[in-house]
């Protein structure tokens, strides 16, 4: 069966919304991502110079263990497959720095991706 050219063109700007949609939704999680690299740098830059001070660390299911940090040094960080790398402060806030950086380069050009495909579709 063959489609007409009517049909041919609402499938194609079906298969277009999808794609918009798509690129959309990966542009918002994107945004979370930033969200939350920003507010775990300001975390870790708020703690650089703490020294002996109670805290409390959710444990799960609204419950919180009580913790003292003792001028922290180093963190631990995630390097993938389950990996834990001990990092400076420094050296951590840099790392997620550049984690933003590269999350706000992608989402630019998600989103300068989809004004092309909506002023194509619009044309």
């Amino acid at each position: 069966m063959e489609l007409d050219p009517e049909q041919l063109k609402a499938l194609e700007m079906q298969l277009v919304g999808q794609n918009l949609n798509n690129l959309k939704n990966q542009i918002d999680s994107i945004a979370q991502q930033i969200v939350e690299l920003e507010e775990l740098k300001e975390g870790l830059l708020s703690l650089k110079d703490v020294k002996d001070r109670k805290s409390f660390i959710p444990f799960g299911s609204g419950v919180f263990l009580e913790s003292e940090l003792k001028q922290p040094k180093e963190v631990l960080m995630n390097v993938g497959s389950g990996v834990l790398v001990k990092k400076d402060f420094g050296v951590a806030t840099d790392i997620i720095g550049r984690q933003i950086t590269e999350l706000k380069r992608i989402s630019f050009e998600m989103s300068s991706e989809m004004k092309k495909i909506e002023s194509q579709f619009n044309s």
